[in-house]
């Protein structure tokens, strides 16, 4: 139960992370043009 919920939180940050890069880089790439 403890693993299976650290497992499921590494995956929410994980998947924040990734949000996060391609907001930024879709925001990047808006200035650029």
């Amino acid at each position: 139960m403890k693993i299976n919920s650290v497992l499921l939180r590494f995956q929410e940050s994980k998947h924040k992370q990734v949000g996060n890069f391609y907001f930024y880089f879709r925001f990047f790439s808006m200035i650029i043009k």
